[in-house]
């Protein structure tokens, strides 16, 4: 394949093979890291994100059902208005959860919409809970509680735990994405890097070769031509520097048996006299 190719580009021609296999091993090891990069950035984004909002929304709801209950067992105006001022912030904040919570989650999105059409429900349960706590009608407000409004938090809290669910599942199965493609880099880089180190011990040998035997077989022809052997043969063709130097010593060769030759025929045409 070299045979006929200048010394020099056969060095370079290697190290560019070899180069070439070191390039894609580090651009597949790259592209591999980018979805690592983008797993990771998802999984903080999206599944990380919409899970710590379901937990944010199910403490703030928890803590406005313990200030309802509160209220409504408060005997002091004054404080039993802090309290429903209280509920009512934690409320707020709950609701404030469900925006980023429907953008960012990558599963069911009806479950979201179940809990935004729940907490509507709610609503005005809630008013009337916070109407008759403020009147002092306790025993209504305490029923309405139980009966109404308590089993809607619960089914809210169910739906968000679904969702938290959900989203934990999304990220196991990107964590694995990412220990996949992690092992799948390691493995090409391996492979590739075995790869050239093989390939290039083998073109390390093969033109060592092409210029170690040349060389020797172009030596022992010059030592036989200082010897005065004229009848060494030199097989070594090629279009390379080495081919060409074969050329020159073969045309050498010939040149002087020529000479020879004709000098004998000379000195026995003069011994003839």
């Amino acid at each position: 394949m070299f045979r006929n190719i200048k010394i020099r580009a056969r060095m370079l021609i290697s190290y560019g093979i070899i180069i070439i296999l070191l390039l894609i091993a580090s651009v597949i090891a790259l592209f591999m890291l980018q979805k690592v990069g983008t797993n990771l950035t998802n999984f903080y984004h999206n599944n990380y994100t919409v899970t710590v909002e379901a937990w944010k929304a199910r403490r703030s709801m928890q803590a406005a059902r313990a200030d309802i209950m509160q209220s409504i067992l408060e005997t002091d105006q004054a404080a039993t208005e802090q309290l429903i001022e209280q509920a009512e912030q934690e409320l707020a904040l709950m609701r404030g959860t469900f925006p980023i919570i429907r953008e960012r989650f990558r599963g069911d999105i009806e479950l979201v919409s179940q809990v935004e059409n729940v907490l509507e429900e709610a609503i005005p349960y809630r008013d009337q809970i916070f109407e008759l706590t403020r009147e002092n009608k306790k025993t209504e407000a305490a029923k309405l509680v139980n009966e109404k409004y308590v089993p809607l938090l619960d089914k809210m809290g169910d739906l968000l735990s679904q969702i938290s669910e959900t989203a934990g599942k999304n990220a196991k199965t990107m964590v694995e994405q990412g220990n996949t493609f992690v092992f799948t880099a390691i493995a090409v880089v391996c492979v590739v890097a075995g790869v050239s180190i093989v390939l290039a011990v083998a073109l390390g040998v093969y033109i060592a070769d092409g210029i170690c035997k040349p060389v020797t077989e172009l030596e022992k022809a010059a030592a036989d031509i200082s010897a005065g052997k004229l009848d060494t043969d030199i097989s070594y063709q090629s279009g390379d520097e080495l081919g060409r130097l074969a050329d020159s010593m073969r045309a050498t060769i010939n040149d002087l048996r020529f000479y020879i030759q004709d000098f004998g025929y000379v000195m026995a045409e003069l011994s003839k006299g």
